[in-house]
C-alpha cells in the first residue's frame, strides 16, 4: 500500500507542471457562479416531462384493470436555499435546500375482463422539503477543465397526490402503486437534467475554451491548464502554462520556476502572472526580431515642443543642426539583449539594454546616420481588466546614456539627456502603449 502511495506521489511530481498564471475563483465567486448555474437549472427544469408509467392491478369487486398515467409535467420550481462549499483536496460540493414544485398528471384505467369498465382523472401533486446534493470534482482534459459528478442525490420530502375525477377507492389504489413510481420518476427527470446539462453543455463549452492565442504569426500564448485545478480552503486554482512559444518552432528556452500566489478572499476571481510569463514573452519577441522600431518625424504630435528635425535639436546638440540645418530626422530603437522583468507590489518593472540610432533625412530623402547612443532603460507597468480585456499600461522610471558612435564629431550625451529623457516619456512610452 505504501508502495503504490509514493509511486502516485511521484506520478503526480512528474506529471506536474509550475505554471506561468494562475487562476483563482474564491468563494465569493463560486456563490455568483452557482447563483446564474442554479438560475439556469431551473429554466431547464420548468415544464420538465415525467415518463409515462403502466400496469396491471387487482382491485377489490373490478377484479384485474389495466392503468396507466401519462402527460406528467413538473412547473412552478422553486430553489429557496442554496450553498456552494469547496472541499479541500477534493472538489466542489452543493446544496439546494426547500425545493418545491407542482406536478400535473393524467391517469386512465379499464377493466380487464367484460364489461369493460373504464375511467380517467387528473392528479395534482405537491412537492415541498425536497434537496439536491451534489458532488463536483473537476480535472483537466486536453488543457481544459472538466467537471465530473462524483455524487448526485435527491431526497424528496413531502410529496401530496390529490385526485380530480375518480372514487375514492380507485384513489387509493393510485397512491399506493404510483407514490413510489412518481419518487423515482421525479428522481431520474431531475438528476438526468443535472447530468445532460453538465455532461453535455457545461463540459462542451469548456473544452472550446482556447487554450493557445496567435499572436501577429510571431508567438503562440498557451492558455492552458498545465495540471489538475487545486482546491484549498474556500478557493480553487486553476493553473495555467502561461508562456510564450515561438512559432513556427514551437520552441522556448525557458522551465518555469515554482509558483504560489497568494489568495485574497475579497475578490471573486485572481489573476496572477509569473515572471515566467513575460521572460517568454521578452524571448519570443526579441529572437523574432520585434524588439525595434523606428519613429519618424509625422508620428510625432503637432503639440510636441521638440519635433524631428535637426532645427528643434539646435539648441541642445548645435553640431547636429550645423551640418544638417533644417532637415527631417528618424529615431530607431532597438533592444541588444532580451529584457528582463521583476514584480513587486506596485507592478512589473521591466529593464532592457539597447541601441538608440538618430538618423537624418537628407533633401534626396536619403537617410544617413548622424549618432548611436547606447541605452539602459527601465520601466515600470501596471495591469487592469476592463469588461472582457486585459490591458497594460507602461510608465517611465529611468535610464541611463553613453554615446557608442558620431557621424557629427564628438559631444557630451549629458547635453541631450533632458531632450531623450522628454522623447521617451512623451514620444516613446505613449507610442508602445
Amino acid at each position: 500500500m505504501r508502495v503504490l502511495l509514493a509511486l502516485s506521489l511521484l506520478i503526480v511530481t512528474v506529471l506536474s507542471v509550475n505554471p506561468g498564471i494562475q487562476t483563482t475563483l474564491t468563494q465569493n465567486g463560486l456563490n455568483f457562479a452557482k447563483t446564474v448555474a442554479l438560475e439556469i437549472l431551473n429554466q431547464k427544469l420548468q415544464n420538465l416531462a415525467l415518463p409515462t408509467e403502466a400496469g396491471v392491478a387487482d382491485v377489490p369487486v373490478l377484479g384485474k384493470i389495466d392503468w396507466d398515467v401519462y402527460d406528467g409535467v413538473v412547473s412552478d420550481i422553486k430553489f429557496p436555499v442554496s450553498t456552494i462549499q469547496i472541499v479541500a483536496g477534493q472538489g466542489l460540493y452543493v446544496t439546494v435546500q426547500g425545493i418545491a414544485a407542482n406536478i400535473v398528471m393524467r391517469w386512465h384505467y379499464r377493466r380487464a375482463d367484460w364489461p369493460h369498465l373504464s375511467g380517467s382523472g387528473l392528479f395534482t401533486i405537491d412537492l415541498a422539503s425536497t434537496t439536491i446534493e451534489i458532488r463536483l470534482g473537476i480535472t483537466e482534459v486536453a488543457g481544459k477543465p472538466n467537471l465530473i459528478v462524483q455524487a448526485l442525490g435527491l431526497n424528496i420530502g413531502h410529496l401530496s397526490i390529490h385526485d380530480s375525477g375518480g372514487a375514492d377507492w380507485l384513489y387509493n389504489l393510485f397512491i399506493d402503486i404510483l407514490k413510489g413510481l412518481i419518487v423515482k420518476d421525479i428522481e431520474n427527470a431531475v438528476s438526468n437534467v443535472i447530468r445532460n446539462e453538465i455532461d453535455n453543455n457545461l463540459n462542451k463549452q469548456l473544452a472550446n475554451l482556447p487554450v493557445n492565442q496567435n499572436i501577429i504569426n510571431i508567438a503562440e500564448l498557451e492558455l492552458g491548464l498545465s495540471s489538475p485545478p487545486v482546491f484549498g480552503s474556500g478557493y480553487a486554482t486553476f493553473p495555467e502554462f502561461g508562456e510564450f512559444i515561438l512559432l513556427p518552432n514551437r520552441v522556448s528556452p525557458f522551465s518555469p520556476p515554482p509558483f504560489l500566489a497568494p489568495v485574497s478572499s475579497s475578490y471573486m476571481l485572481e489573476l496572477s502572472i509569473s515572471p515566467y510569463l513575460l521572460d517568454t514573452a521578452s524571448w519570443a519577441f526579441f529572437t523574432a526580431g520585434y524588439m525595434q522600431g523606428t519613429i519618424k518625424a509625422d508620428q510625432v504630435p503637432d503639440t510636441s515642443p521638440i519635433q524631428l528635425n535637426t532645427s528643434s535639436w539646435s539648441t541642445f546638440l548645435p553640431a547636429l543642426s550645423a551640418k544638417y540645418p533644417n532637415n527631417l530626422m528618424q529615431v530607431t530603437l532597438k533592444a541588444d539583449a532580451v529584457p528582463t522583468a521583476t514584480f513587486s507590489a506596485s507592478g512589473v518593472t521591466v529593464t532592457g539594454t539597447g541601441e538608440i540610432d538618430i538618423f537624418v533625412v537628407l533633401a534626396n530623402k536619403e537617410v544617413v546616420p548622424a549618432f548611436t547612443l547606447g541605452v539602459t532603460l527601465s520601466a515600470t507597468g501596471t495591469a487592469s481588466v476592463s469588461g472582457q480585456k486585459i490591458s497594460g499600461k507602461l510608465m517611465y522610471l529611468s535610464d541611463s546614456f553613453y554615446l557608442k558612435a558620431s557621424y557629427i564629431g564628438p559631444f557630451n550625451p549629458a547635453n541631450i539627456e533632458t531632450l531623450l529623457k522628454f522623447a521617451l516619456s512623451g514620444v516613446v512610452i505613449p507610442y508602445l502603449n
